[in-house]
């Protein structure tokens, strides 16, 4: 991959949009920030037009951006780029295995991007070989997000469009019943990957080493989305969207959040597991 030309095409892409993201964040690390006791109302109550919906999918595809940033003890954090598609992918699997027996018709799974959500002028630490991973952690070379784009939305116009959806989705306003949202880009995407539905997973976290979450303050849990910035507490935040790709309509959405702690794989899986548990 190409990656000054990746951030080049998503500096181009952020536009407006990419000053307001990161206008906030301390550390240039974007992540997104979800209220902890999700949107005010339980998802089957705010889109109750969803089981009849899903009885008219035609085909589904799955697609990710997953990022876990580990931070060291010096100020440039580290991202384990093999770690994170092997997580992300199994994430997928886990997704895909849940829908499949809820009988949607599932066709696709993508893991489009690791970090595509970040700010692509800061620096991380990045593990790109197995051998790296036992490196000393100041030996490895500096990497800038995106890490991976996956080569279907590599063109240039693609890149931007998903970059567009996934910036709408993580600015889209608290949900209310019998408001429809519609993202337009998400049927430009949905026509690339030859869909009627297109289920879109968000996850984006920060492991802080045990030692250094000693005597931290917890996090602010406001109501407050957009980006979170990198704090002195581990966290979580994890997003499922599912979009009528024919119009752009979000016609699911839901979302957990977990901060404290070490998040170990096993734990992500769960969350992904108990916020897949309450799709129909």
């Amino acid at each position: 991959m190409n990656e000054e030309r990746v951030v080049r095409t998503l500096r181009a892409a952020r536009g407006e949009t990419a000053l307001r993201l990161g206008g906030c964040a301390i550390a240039g690390v974007c992540l997104v920030l979800l209220c902890l006791d999700g949107c005010g109302s339980s998802a089957s109550k705010l889109y109750r037009a969803f089981p009849e919906q899903k009885r008219h999918f035609e085909s589904v595809a799955i697609m990710m951006d997953y990022i876990m940033i580990e931070g060291l003890m010096e100020d440039t954090s580290k991202v384990d780029l093999i770690e994170n598609r092997r997580v992300g992918n199994a994430l997928l699997t886990v997704c895909a295995d849940s829908l499949s027996q809820k009988e949607y018709p599932v066709r696709k799974t993508i893991l489009s991007s690791v970090g595509l959500l970040m700010k692509p002028d800061k620096g991380y630490r990045v593990v790109r070989t197995t051998q790296a991973q036992h490196d000393d952690a100041e030996q490895l070379p500096i990497g800038n997000p995106p890490f991976f784009v996956d080569d279907q939305f590599l063109p240039d116009t693609i890149l931007e469009h998903l970059m567009n959806v996934y910036v709408s989705l993580i600015n889209i306003p608290e949900k209310r019943e019998s408001v429809s949202v519609v993202v337009p880009e998400a049927a430009f995407i949905g026509r690339q990957l030859d869909c009627s539905t297109i289920v879109v997973l968000l996850v984006g976290g920060f492991n802080v080493p045990v030692s250094r979450e000693m005597g931290k303050a917890p996090l602010n849990q406001s109501k407050t989305m957009g980006i979170v910035t990198v704090k002195g507490v581990s966290q979580l935040s994890m997003m499922l969207y599912v979009i009528d790709a024919k119009n752009g309509q979000i016609i699911w959405g839901d979302r957990r959040f977990f901060s404290g702690g070490i998040i170990f794989p096993e734990k992500i899986l769960r969350i992904a597991g108990d916020l897949l548990g309450d799709l129909p």
